[in-house]
């Protein structure tokens, strides 16, 4: 080999494994290195590269591709793999198809004409647009109907209940007003105080209540002060349950806003007894038994003293029965009492004599005999 002409040698196989050793001279000395150390560590630089094998790919800085046309579009479908699109057709846009890149028509045209229509409860102003402009939505005035969710109502009655009139209509109106504490049918509330809470029906009548008591009234409401009024010009009446007890009052005709004075008539207590125009039950009252005071007009009047043996009942002219109970023996006389026709006694089972007198429109009742009655029960029937 010395002295032979590189020329002159045979040509190597290719390509080059790159463990072939070449001759180099570095810093004089010749020395050698293999062909895969030749570059090792130092760029290339070419004018061209002419690859012979399969085109450069993505993952080595190349495009994969061997041919290209005018519009072709590059992008990649998969890791380190680019594609080739094609050059679409006039008109059409690109669009992004099952995550990639694709031509399609374009739908954005040229709009010359856009309207819109609304419901009756809205307005639409600036319909149709045919260059440019705005189109502006508002209320119209018209109700929301029931079937939106609405109530179909534009306007209401102050305090009035908004109720369902049909399966789906609403309505309100007066016939049914709350104030926000008070409910009227038929009218409005009056002013009541807050500890009552109130139902007006009609003119006059109320149910109303507060903590413990309860009242069916005529022609009553009670203010923010506590005083009882007349609602319209008439007269006053009152039921009410308290403390286990039934009391009826009433009041003479009075003018609407005033204040009333009511006189507690009737009471019912809560051992039973029946007080007529009175509000005390008698020390001698049994229980369940029916009371009156002295100066009912045209019933019963009773005038005791005490140890007295002379009771006076003032009936007027007016006939009736009287029960008397006997102290001592608990014996009882039953008269028939008739001013035209004196006392007719009906039965006695008691030990005591009595002389029954009427004079000037009063009974009397005169004892001749036996122990002190008195009045253990009795009512009178007044009539003519």
């Amino acid at each position: 080999m010395a002295n032979t002409k590189i020329s002159a040698l045979s040509s190597a196989t290719t390509p080059l494994s790159g463990s072939e050793i070449v001759p180099i001279n570095q810093s004089g000395v010749t020395d050698s290195v293999t062909v895969a150390n030749l570059t090792a560590g130092r760029a290339v630089s070419a004018a061209s590269l002419s690859l012979t094998t399969t085109p450069l790919s993505g993952a080595n800085g190349g495009t994969g591709q061997t041919a290209v046309t005018t519009g072709d579009l590059l992008y990649g479908s998969a890791s380190n793999t680019w594609s080739r699109l094609g050059i679409g057709s006039t008109g059409q846009i690109l669009r992004v198809v099952s995550g990639v890149p694709a031509w399609g028509t374009d739908y954005t045209g040229t709009v010359t004409s856009v309207a819109a229509t609304v419901p009756s409860f809205l307005s639409i102003s600036g319909s149709p647009i045919t260059t440019s402009g705005t189109l502006a939505i508002t209320l119209s005035g018209t109700a929301l109907p029931t079937t939106s969710g609405g109530t179909g109502l534009t306007s209401f009655t102050s305090g009035g209940v908004v109720y369902a009139s049909s399966t789906s209509a609403l309505t309100t109106g007066s016939a049914l007003i709350f104030d926000g504490a008070n409910l009227g049918l038929g009218v409005t509330p009056s002013a009541w105080a807050s500890a009552y809470k109130a139902f007006q029906v009609g003119a006059s009548a109320s149910v109303f209540g507060s903590s413990g008591q309860v009242y069916l009234s005529s022609n009553q409401y009670i203010d923010s002060s506590f005083n009882e009024r007349y609602v319209v010009s008439d007269y006053a009446s009152q039921y009410r349950q308290v403390s286990g007890q039934h009391r009826w009052s009433i009041a003479a005709s009075g003018t609407a806003g005033n204040t009333i004075s009511f006189a507690q008539a009737l009471t019912l207590d809560n051992s039973g007894n029946l007080l007529l125009n009175t509000t005390s039950v008698g020390s001698s009252l049994a229980s369940g038994h029916i009371q009156a005071p002295q100066g009912i007009a045209g019933g019963l009047t009773l005038t005791v003293s005490a140890l007295s043996t002379r009771y006076a009942f003032n009936g007027g002219a007016a006939n009736g029965i009287l029960i008397l109970r006997d102290n001592s023996i608990g014996g009882t006389a039953i008269w028939l009492l008739d001013p035209n026709n004196g006392a007719l006694v009906i039965s006695t089972n008691i030990s005591a004599t009595y002389t029954i007198t009427y004079s000037g429109g009063n009974w009397g009742i005169t004892q001749s005999t036996g122990a002190t009655p008195k009045i253990w029960s009795y009512f009178m029937i007044a009539g003519q």
